[in-house]
């Protein structure tokens, strides 16, 4: 049984009926994410149904850090003895209105990202 959705990084992806019922979300992901990709300051992964090939969802992620100090000591004596650590940082999150009340995890189940 194949996934009903995959999960691929935004390239070309028609983005402009995307509606989470967020104006602010929307018109992120409509105007400005490809610039901010240009910029290298995020990169967007889109959740596209396969039976329609529309656009159902996207996410962006950005690299950021995280001061050793803050963590808890537990925490910190499992890690190198760095100043900083690397995290990864989910910027947006949004599904499109129809799926907003659908249990996306049992939906998206086996979803994973497109290898090219």
């Amino acid at each position: 049984m194949s996934a009903p959705f995959r999960l691929e990084a935004l390239a070309g992806h028609d983005r402009s009926t995307f509606d989470c019922g967020e104006a602010q979300l929307d018109q992120y992901f409509r105007a400005y994410v490809t610039q901010d990709i240009k910029r290298r300051i995020t990169n967007c992964f889109v959740a596209v149904e396969c039976a329609t090939n529309q656009v159902v969802g996207y996410y962006t992620l950005a690299s950021a850090c995280i001061l050793t100090s803050d963590l808890l000591l537990e925490e910190m004596r499992r890690l190198p003895r760095y100043p900083t650590m690397p995290v990864v940082r989910i910027g947006r999150l949004a599904v499109i209105v129809v799926f907003r009340n659908v249990d996306c995890a049992r939906r998206c189940w086996p979803m994973q990202p497109q290898r090219q």
